[in-house]
């Protein structure tokens, strides 16, 4: 008879050691991958949200110091500020998800015209939407005149979007014959 009393794990005992090791690996490795990218999601769709917001700010800041000449458009907004004294215009590319803005030197809201290629204020919008609700009708050649902004704005991708919205009265009070 041999000697059964040897040191050491049998060959049984080490492949089910490596077999239970491996699937635990495996789980572990499977749920790091999952929470890094939930976390680059995150990440992504934290970015979009901070442009989204600057851009409202942005907008809602420009609004309020002008009169707005465009109100049938809803992807597009032409202003006058007073307070920078130049022509405003933010306009969202549908095609490539990028809300634009430029400028123009001009001296009243009559005289605006504007670059076709603006600067990107801000990307990754899935829609944009201007509506305007005038302070006053239109009568005969006079046109209505532009009381309140409400700027909506969808960011993100997926399961993850975000929708942003804000308000903004115009304070051109002189211009609107208030």
């Amino acid at each position: 008879m041999k000697n059964k009393n040897h040191k050491g794990f049998s060959l049984v005992e080490v492949l089910m050691a490596t077999f239970v090791f491996a699937v635990i690996m495996v789980g572990v490795a499977g749920t790091f991958s999952s929470s890094m990218f939930g976390y680059r999601n995150a990440k992504n769709v934290q970015k979009d949200l901070e442009q989204a917001q600057f851009a409202m700010n942005l907008m809602a800041k420009t609004i309020r110091t002008s009169s707005v000449s465009n109100f049938s458009s809803n992807n597009d907004l032409k202003s006058y500020d007073y307070s920078q004294g130049k022509c405003i215009e933010y306009e969202f590319d549908n095609t490539n998800k990028i809300l634009k803005y430029g400028t123009s030197g001009a001296v009243s809201l009559d005289d605006c015209s504007f670059d076709v290629n603006n600067d990107p204020v801000a990307e990754n919008i899935n829609s944009l939407k201007f509506s305007f609700i005038p302070s006053s009708a239109a009568t005969g050649s006079t046109p209505a005149v532009v009381g309140k902004v409400t700027i909506s704005i969808e960011v993100g991708s997926g399961n993850d979007k975000t929708n942003l919205q804000t308000s903004v009265s115009l304070l051109d009070y002189t211009v609107s014959g208030l």
